[in-house]
Parts: C-alpha cells; sequence; structure tokens
C-alpha cells in the first residue's frame, strides 16, 4: 500500500481496509517506526486495522530511538491477532549477534484465557 506524502507518510486506512475486504489477506505487517523515514502509524489507525479479520504483524524495530510513540506490545494482551516484533540489534549495538523477540497473545480453549507468550530467537553470525 503506498504512503502518504511527506513529512508524515500516514498510510491510507480506508485502502487497507478496501484491500483486505477485496482481496482478503491473513497477515498484514506494519513498520512503526517506519525505516528509513521514522515515520509512525497513529495508535487509532493501528487500533482501526486491528478490527479487520487479519493477522496484524507490527514491526517496532526502531521503538526506542521514537520519542512520540510507544509500544504496542502491551496490547497484545487484548489483541489476539497482533504479534508484535522487536529487536536488541538496533538498541544494544547487537547487529551481528541477530537477536530479537517477538511478543504474541496465545488463546487457550483448554484454559479459556490468555496468556502470553514471549520468543527469545538467537542466531550467531
Amino acid at each position: 500500500m503506498p504512503r502518504g506524502a511527506a513529512p508524515d507518510f500516514k498510510i491510507d486506512v480506508p485502502a487497507i481496509k478496501a484491500a483486505v475486504h477485496e482481496y482478503k489477506p491473513k497477515i498484514l505487517f506494519l513498520t512503526s517506526p517506519n525505516n528509513p523515514d521514522g515515520s509512525v502509524i497513529h495508535p487509532s489507525d493501528i487500533d482501526a486495522l486491528l478490527e479487520l479479520p487479519v493477522l496484524v504483524v507490527l514491526d517496532e524495530a526502531y521503538i526506542e530511538f521514537c520519542e512520540t510513540q510507544q509500544s504496542r506490545m502491551q496490547d497484545v494482551l487484548a489483541h489476539e491477532n497482533l504479534i508484535v516484533l522487536r529487536t536488541f540489534s538496533k538498541r544494544a549495538a547487537l547487529a551481528g549477534k541477530r537477536v530479537r523477540f517477538r511478543l504474541l497473545s496465545i488463546l487457550s480453549k483448554r484454559h479459556q484465557g490468555s496468556a502470553l507468550a514471549t520468543e527469545l530467537c538467537l542466531s550467531g553470525s
């Protein structure tokens, strides 16, 4: 999906909604803050996209460098269709080690509740 004009490069939520309803994708990938321009997706836009019948993967690799937006990591407990990706490589200068983690909500039918799953992935170079 194309983004709006500089300087904010806003996403077109109505166009994304229309595309999801027309093409029926299973996953929607978002980056906020975006690389290389540093633009962020407004929280209300993310909320609107979380209402869609798709898995929303939000890459927050650069969130530690953002002064205008908070992480949506805590929202994985409220939205079973949200996965938040983070990385240590940007913030802690560990790019050569490829250390990253993801946080997602796992709904357990057996326990009728929600659990938080965190996976730490390590790979050496």
